[in-house]
C-alpha cells in the first residue's frame, strides 16, 4: 500500500518560446511495500520517502530522504534505515556525499540497524550510461552479533561473539562481479568458534595435544576484493593456548586456497616487537594448506616446510 501527498508549482515568463519551470515536494508513505534492487527482492517495507525536486532550463534535479522503519532483503532484517539522497541526470548519491538542498542543512550518512548492530555508509551510482558504475565509501558495521549473522544468512554453523566490519571502499558496475575492487577488515571479539565445523577439522588436522576448538575467542581479518575473489592478507584466529595465522584467497564460487601456521601459547602473549619473529619461526615449523571449497575443504600438514624445501634444492 502506497499513499502520496504533495504539491507542484509551474512558472513561466509568458514568452511564446519560454520554457516552463517546475518545482515539487511530496511525501510517500509505504505500508508493506516491495521492489527489486540489483536483482534482489526488497520486501516488507514500512516507512516514508520524501521526494523534492525542480526542473529549470530543461534540467531536472531530485533530492530527499528515506526513513524506513523496517525492511527485509534476502532474509536479512534492517530497521531504522535513514539516509539523505540526491539525483540528477548524471548520478544518484546517498549519505553524507549528497549535496544539501541549502547551505544550512546538515547531512548525515546512511544509517541502519542490522545483525543486532549498526551500519553506516555513503555511496554514489553513475547514471551516465547503462554500466551503472558505483562506489560505496567507508561502510562500517559496528557491534554486530555473529550469531545473528549466521542465523539470518542461514549459515549451517553456530557461532557467537561481537564484531566490527569495515569496507574502506568498494567500486564496480552492473557489468558483473569481475568489476569489483575494494578492501576491508573484520574483527571478532568475545567469540565462541567451537561450533564451526571448519575450525574443528582444522584443530583435528593439527593433531596437537591439549588444544581444543574452543581455544579461539577472537579473530582479525584483512582482505582485498579483486573481481570475484577475496584475497586475505591476514586471516588470524586467536586464543590463549593457540593462535592460527593465515593468508590466501576465497573465490565467490566458494573455492578456497589458504595456508595457516600456528603459534602455540597464543600470539598475544608475546611482546609486540617480538611477535613478527615468532610468526616467522612458527611458519617454518608447521603449515596447514587448505584447498577445495567451503563446502568440501581439503586439509594437509607440512611439518618443517622450510627444511623440506631445502633438501630438494640441495639435491639439485
Amino acid at each position: 500500500k502506497i499513499s502520496i501527498d504533495g504539491a507542484m508549482q509551474f512558472t513561466s515568463s509568458g514568452a511564446p518560446d519560454a520554457l516552463v519551470d517546475s518545482t515539487w515536494a511530496s511525501l510517500i508513505n509505504v505500508d508493506n511495500g516491495r521492489f527489486r534492487l540489483a536483482g534482489h527482492n526488497v520486501e516488507n517495507l514500512y516507512g516514508q520517502l520524501t521526494v523534492n525536486g525542480q526542473r529549470k532550463a530543461a534540467v531536472t534535479t531530485n533530492w530527499g530522504a528515506v526513513k524506513f522503519d523496517y525492511l527485509m532483503c534476502k532474509g536479512v532484517q534492517l530497521t531504522k534505515v535513514v539516509a539523505p539522497w540526491h539525483m540528477n541526470r548524471d548520478r544518484f548519491v546517498f549519505g553524507a556525499d549528497a549535496p544539501a538542498a541549502n547551505s544550512s542543512q546538515a547531512l548525515h550518512r546512511l544509517t541502519a540497524e542490522v545483525f543486532g548492530g549498526f551500519v553506516e555508509a555513503d555511496g554514489v551510482v553513475s547514471l551516465r550510461d547503462k554500466r551503472y558504475e558505483f562506489q560505496l565509501n567507508n561502510l562500517v558495521l559496528k557491534d554486530f552479533e555473529a550469531a545473528r549473522v549466521a542465523r539470518e544468512l542461514k549459515m549451517p554453523s553456530r557461532i557467537s561473539g561481537l564484531g566490527e566490519a569495515r569496507l574502506a571502499q568498494l567500486r564496480g558496475s552492473s557489468e558483473g562481479l569481475h568489476t569489483l575492487r575494494g578492501s576491508g577488515s573484520v574483527r571478532l571479539r568475545d567469540a565462541d568458534l567451537a561450533k564451526l565445523p571448519q575450525i574443528i577439522q582444522l584443530v583435528n588436522e593439527m593433531r596437537l595435544r591439549n588444544v581444543r576448538s574452543d581455544a579461539f575467542t577472537s579473530s582479525d581479518i584483512e582482505f582485498r576484493i579483486d573481481g570475484p575473489h577475496l584475497y586475505f592478507d591476514q586471516f588470524d584466529l586467536h586464543g590463549e593456548s593457540l593462535s592460527l595465522k593465515g593468508r590466501g584467497e576465497i573465490g565467490f564460487d566458494r573455492r578456497i586456497d589458504l595456508t595457516f601456521h600456528t603459534i602455540l601459547g597464543g600470539e598475544k602473549g608475546w611482546l609486540p616487537y617480538v611477535r613478527p619473529f615468532v610468526g616467522q619461526a612458527s611458519e617454518q615449523l608447521l603449515q596447514i594448506p587448505v584447498s577445495g571449497t567451503l563446502d568440501d575443504m581439503k586439509w594437509d600438514r607440512r611439518v618443517l616446510p622450510g627444511l623440506n624445501d631445502w633438501f630438494p634444492e640441495q639435491a639439485r
